[in-house]
């Protein structure tokens, strides 16, 4: 009946090789609005968020050290730059960091650095540039002997 209709008694549907009957009948079910169960038995629909409501509270970014070393100057920078530019869309303030420029990154050398600047950081963001040799290390030193989200 109604989809029939719709679809212009099958006029639409001739042009792509498609032909539909009156007795053709299609199964139609009409689905609810998705409901989006938060903590504590809150419920976000999608009403609520096209009105701006949150459904996250951004932490941010206020005390924190950025390590890098020496040659990766400009992409730390460039980085900084676009994490500020990029968090304000979310909801979040990145201040600028605390700066703690390397020769070279290793577990040692970020250990120091940390202890130069011994602050208690929300955390550390290290910009590597051999993932292979130098992550394992740098996770090890802040994640497992720091307990520092890095």
């Amino acid at each position: 009946g109604n989809m029939f209709r719709v679809l212009g008694n099958g006029r639409m549907l001739e042009r792509y090789g498609l032909v539909m009957s009156e007795r053709t009948k299609l199964p139609l079910q009409v689905l609810s609005k998705p409901v989006l169960r938060l903590g504590e038995g809150e419920v976000l629909s999608p009403d609520m968020l096209s009105k701006g409501v949150r459904i996250m509270n951004p932490i941010n970014f206020i005390n924190w050290l950025f390590i890098y070393e020496r040659k990766n100057y400009t992409s730390a920078e460039q980085l900084c730059v676009t994490m500020q530019k990029a968090s304000g869309a979310l909801g979040v303030v990145v201040k600028d960091p605390e700066w703690a420029e390397l020769n070279y990154i290793d577990s040692y050398s970020v250990e120091n650095a940390i202890m130069k600047h011994s602050a208690d950081y929300q955390f550390i963001l290290v910009l590597i540039s051999d993932r292979h040799k130098q992550y394992k290390s740098v996770k090890k030193i802040l994640d497992i002997q720091q307990g520092i989200v890095s």
